[in-house]
């Protein structure tokens, strides 16, 4: 409602129109990838009017920032992959190997450095250890502490045992997760990125 409302006012800006409505389409593909209440998608009010505000997605690119550096100090820790958790947060899940390491799980924690939208250098570190598959000595870290503006921000993450680095350094952005993806996902990737471009757009005007 509030974003109907805002693309209505004369005083809005365009770029606030743009980002109000990109944010309703990608609430849709959302709702519509999860089949989450498919009966109200959230730009079923959208007049063709409002839906002029919309990005062009056809026109927009994925990232292609996915680099392991030969930095390893250690071999206790093998990255194994990563990926997109699009539920109430967009949080990058970096999945790691744990076959070589010995020490105890309690000392894991992940390091992200990354540069913020204002260019400001940030360091966040996350500690709540994920099984992502015991079979397979597989573990996991989610990080979600980007902001909406930053998904084609460049994260540099790596596993500390303790003090120590036990992994090699991981570059990624987010905006790279759409690549190689088709359909409903490929479609909801694309409007994801739209709408993070359009709100780094306001942001930064």
């Amino acid at each position: 409602d509030y974003a109907l409302s805002q693309m209505n006012k004369a005083n809005s800006s365009q770029s606030l129109k743009v980002l109000c409505a990109d944010l309703l389409r990608y609430g849709s593909l959302a709702q519509t990838y999860k089949g989450y209440r498919t009966d109200a998608l959230a730009d079923s009010s959208m007049t063709e009017e409002q839906r002029a505000y919309l990005s062009d997605m056809e026109a927009l690119s994925f990232g292609n920032t996915n680099v392991t550096e030969n930095d390893s100090v250690s071999n206790a820790v093998q990255w194994a992959g990563k990926a997109l958790n699009l539920e109430s947060k967009i949080a990058v899940k970096y999945i790691f190997s744990l076959a070589s390491y010995e020490g105890p799980l309690s000392e894991l924690k992940l390091r992200v450095d990354y540069t913020d939208i204002y260019g400001n250098p940030r360091t966040c570190t996350v500690t709540e250890l994920e099984v992502y598959n015991p079979e397979k000595q597989l573990y996991a870290f989610s990080f979600d502490g980007l902001l909406a503006a930053e998904l084609r921000c460049v994260v540099s993450a790596r596993i500390y045992g303790g003090d120590q680095p036990i992994s090699a350094t991981l570059r990624y952005s987010p905006d790279t997760y759409g690549n190689g993806k088709t359909g409903t996902l490929l479609s909801l990737c694309k409007a994801l990125i739209a709408y993070s471009d359009s709100a780094k757009a306001y942001f930064l005007p």
